[in-house]
């Protein structure tokens, strides 16, 4: 499955870590935006605050448009099988 998602976390996130392996059982491809990547972390974090109102809420995935920050694996689990089956 080839979808455009984005999820903006960091390798010591234990949400982000439970996140990615959700999405790589599903085989889903995604763009991770680590927020301590040392050159881009102002950008992402930038960009993540402005998703959030001012938060570093992780993980944030932005689908299609909308923001989903720390959904819940159940969550998670509903919204990619709802992208699946678009």
């Amino acid at each position: 499955m080839n979808t455009n998602i984005i999820m903006y976390g960091a390798d010591w996130c234990h949400d982000c870590m439970a996140a990615k392996a959700i999405l790589e059982e599903k085989k889903i491809s995604y763009e991770l935006r680590d927020i301590t990547d040392p050159i881009h972390k102002d950008e992402y974090i930038e960009k993540l605050t402005e998703l959030n109102d001012g938060k570093r809420i992780i993980p944030t995935f932005v689908i299609g448009g909308n923001h989903y920050p720390n959904p819940k694996p159940s969550e998670l689990h509903n919204l990619l099988e709802k992208i699946k089956n678009a």
